[in-house]
């Protein structure tokens, strides 16, 4: 377990290699920066703060908790069951690669990219919110079961890849 404790900064340099195999805590304030991206990430996260850095991130673990932001290259959700994404934060960059499936459990905004490559979102009565300059991946096999909002600031053409057990984009 790590804790990384109010109005703390630690950073983790690219050759540094990261491994969490139990649960790692920022608390509000603090800042975890990570620049590897070779680390095996299957315990849990709870950001209260900031989770930022170069990484690409290939979260395994059962359970990710975001208040705060993450702010990393990529978080990519790559469980081998169901995983669960609550908190009610900010992710910038967003991957999911988990066939087994996410659920949320609260709101969950994505800023900078959205990329949808195997495995289906559930939302519940909660939102996937995507912000106004969200770029957009997606093949068909990954998608959206529930709430999707996506803020609209201009005119043009803006995917909605939502559907239950079909795909459909709208």
């Amino acid at each position: 377990t790590i804790t990384i404790g109010n109005n703390s900064l630690i950073t983790l340099t690219a050759d540094v290699v990261f491994n969490n195999h139990g649960a790692v805590t920022v608390q509000p304030s603090a800042e975890l920066s990570v620049n590897n991206s070779t680390g095996i990430h299957d315990g849990t996260y709870t950001i209260d703060g900031d989770l930022n850095g170069t990484a690409y991130l290939e979260f395994s673990g059962p359970l990710f908790t975001v208040s705060g932001s993450v702010g990393l290259d990529s978080l990519k959700f790559t469980g081998s069951s169901n995983q669960t994404l609550t908190g009610g934060g900010t992710i910038t960059n967003f991957t999911m690669l988990n066939s087994n499936g996410i659920t949320l459990n609260s709101d969950i905004t994505v800023t900078g990219a959205m990329v949808y490559t195997d495995g289906i979102i559930t939302t519940g009565i909660n939102n996937l919110k995507l912000g106004p300059n969200v770029s957009i991946g997606v093949n068909g096999i990954s998608w959206v079961n529930g709430n999707l909002e996506r803020e609209v600031v201009n005119t043009g053409f803006y995917s909605f890849d939502i559907g239950d057990a079909t795909y459909r984009n709208v």
